[in-house]
């Protein structure tokens, strides 16, 4: 064979070109970003909590919603809320006191297990009662019973501060079916509060071992005893009229 047909063998190679490292770096890179975006897009859903709070001061409520690792309270993002209408009744409004700080918002739904069940619910339902001409209740209520309603909408309001909410459609229920002296509604009033706070406290044992605490207390729609016997300190029965 002829020595100038003979193939000369091949060089060996230099490895990729700096250029080439370059581009496939870009490439995992990118490839990282997407799978990171398209994890995101799919997990986002299930770390967003939404709901309503209410105001027990303003009778108002915002809406809210947050970021959070599932299964934890742990959030990777701050919370945000949304000022909704209020749908409450005018009547019911101009009767509630003023006070200079309202930062206090209790939970009235959420979009998790349970959501439904929070004990602001109570009273904001309440509110939103309809009568049979498809009128606030409560704001007709209030017109036609101005004086009662004067004295009922505050201490309703001081209760929801409170967290007296699991007391207030019993203390509605006596308001609504009051037939009574005009004079004596403040005291028969401020008796059916204590009254129903006393049921329920027996409910959890008379020497206070068996009061609920911590979250189980905020279930029951009352975080501290404390604070609800400085209510009822606050709010004595008043004697009846002469």
């Amino acid at each position: 064979m002829n020595a100038t047909n003979a193939q000369s063998p091949p060089k060996p190679s230099n490895g990729p070109t700096p250029r080439g490292k370059k581009r496939g770096r870009l490439a995992t890179y990118l490839g990282v970003l997407v799978g990171l975006l398209v994890s995101l897009i799919f997990l986002l859903p299930l770390c967003r909590t939404s709901g309503q709070e209410f105001s027990p001061a303003l009778f108002q409520t915002r809406q809210f919603y947050l970021y959070r690792i599932p299964g934890t309270d742990l959030q990777w993002m701050p919370t945000y809320q949304n000022a909704m209408v209020n749908n409450a009744p005018t009547e019911v409004l101009k009767d509630l006191k003023t006070f200079a700080s309202n930062t206090t918002w209790h939970m009235l739904s959420a979009d998790s297990p349970g959501g439904e069940s929070f004990p602001a619910n109570l009273l904001f339902k309440a509110l939103l009662r309809s009568d049979a001409e498809d009128h606030l209740y409560w704001g007709v209520w209030s017109t036609n019973h101005p004086t009662r309603a004067a004295t009922l909408w505050p201490i309703i309001q001081s209760m929801a501060m409170s967290n007296l909410y699991h007391e207030t459609p019993e203390v509605l229920r006596f308001a609504e079916g009051y037939r009574g002296p005009e004079g004596d509604f403040a005291h028969e009033l401020l008796k059916t509060v204590h009254e129903q706070v006393q049921q329920r406290k027996d409910r959890f044992g008379l020497a206070g071992s068996d009061i609920p605490t911590g979250k189980q207390a905020e279930s029951e729609g009352i975080v501290d005893w404390g604070q609800v016997l400085e209510w009822l300190e606050d709010h004595p029965i008043l004697d009846k009229s002469p």
